[in-house]
């Protein structure tokens, strides 16, 4: 320290000692802080000033004086509530900046404003306008309110009921058979078996792991199902990857123009009546069946994909994997490994045990000699015995 500092020191504390403290009689330190290095503290650590020492100091990310806060965008420490990003408030309870909640938009008619603040996965954020519900068709088939909560596998039941896992709505952890009409992808206006499936895991999970109402699971799942994104993830990575869907009904030789999407065994499904009656043949205690012809790689895109038998005019039954849903209420992930598991332990994304172990059975001409061992893709991959 310089002689003029001192004896600017020794001014400051007679006046003080003259003049009383500052406000209130707080005592005032007359001493001014020394301006912070320019040079960087080492990785992983942030500059602090020390009151005891009287100096800046560097200490481990996150690690404040009191009275103040770490805000992890800005990788420093500020005073408590002072300083958050424009449209941010501080929130005491969180320990963090929050996002404000600006007032609700004007959705116009037949919509109304959700908040959602941030979806997972979807990337939106805020208020978002959503359909309302028609009040007139409380019963509507197909609407999501009218799907019913799955119950919890119970411990020592036997799952040997097929009718117990064939659903008329498109539901995770069950099959569906497709009619005349349906289509993959659709949308709210036109939903198709994926946008209805999404819908409803979405709903589920919103509502098990998100805490929501029904009414706001329901927003949530809209919202979430009408991602085209999502949508085509969740036909080629998990219902068309699903062994059991691949072994009985997908095909190289599907329509580009007309068939949905391949799947990522580059293989289709292509929704048409030409298939086993698999849903009277599981209720009769047997194994799926399969009478499409799989061709090989040289007919991709040559529609050659059809029945080998004209006793087969039926659509598919497809095994609708069950997601992960706390994964998609926590991440927007669609996956279906480490969720909820049959009473032997094997993952939900793969149908019961008691019926993927009855004998598959395929026309002549829809399989080729030998048949092939490994059927789907990723986690819900099948291996033949």
């Amino acid at each position: 320290m310089t002689r003029g500092q001192k004896t600017v020191s020794a001014l400051a504390l007679l006046l003080l000692l003259f003049f009383g403290g500052g406000a209130g009689g707080e005592p005032v330190d007359p001493r001014q802080k020394p301006p912070k290095p320019d040079e960087p503290c080492p990785t992983g650590q942030h500059w602090i000033f020390d009151e005891a020492a009287w100096a800046w100091v560097c200490a481990p990310s996150g690690v404040c004086p009191p009275g103040q806060v770490w805000i992890e965008a800005f990788g420093t420490c500020v005073d408590e509530g002072l300083a958050c990003p424009a449209g941010q408030h501080w929130d005491p309870a969180a320990q963090k900046c929050v996002a404000d909640k600006p007032p609700p938009p004007d959705c116009g008619p037949g919509k109304h404003p959700v908040w959602f603040g941030i979806i997972p996965g979807a990337g939106l954020v805020g208020w978002q306008c959503v359909d309302d519900e028609p009040p007139d068709e409380p019963d509507k088939p197909g609407e999501i309110k009218d799907v019913p909560a799955e119950p919890k596998d119970t411990p020592g039941v036997v799952e040997d009921d097929p009718a117990d896992y064939i659903k008329p709505y498109p539901t995770g952890g069950s099959f569906y058979q497709v009619v005349q009409g349906d289509h993959a992808y659709g949308g709210a206006n036109n939903p198709g078996i994926v946008y209805k499936y999404l819908r409803t895991e979405a709903f589920l999970s919103a509502r098990d792991f998100g805490g929501l109402d029904d009414a706001g699971a329901n927003d949530y799942a809209k919202t979430f199902a009408a991602i085209n994104a999502n949508r085509v993830k969740a036909w080629t990575q998990i219902i068309g990857c699903s062994g059991a869907n691949d072994l009985a009904y997908a095909t190289w030789g599907y329509d580009p123009a007309n068939d949905p999407d391949p799947a990522y065994t580059g293989r289709v499904i292509r929704l048409v009546a030409q298939h086993p009656n698999n849903l009277q043949r599981l209720l009769n205690g047997q194994g799926l069946a399969r009478c499409i012809k799989l061709g090989t790689q040289a007919n991709k895109g040559n529609a050659s994909g059809v029945r080998v038998d004209d006793a087969c005019h039926s659509y598919e039954l497809l095994w609708l994997p069950q997601l992960n849903r706390q994964a998609l209420w926590e991440s927007g992930a669609l996956k279906t490994e480490d969720g909820e598991t049959w009473s032997d332990g094997t993952s939900k994304g793969l149908p019961p045990p008691f019926i993927s172990d009855r004998d598959f059975f395929y026309f002549d001409g829809a399989l080729p000699e030998p048949v092939p061992k490994f059927w789907g893709c990723f986690a819900l991959a099948l291996e033949l015995p």
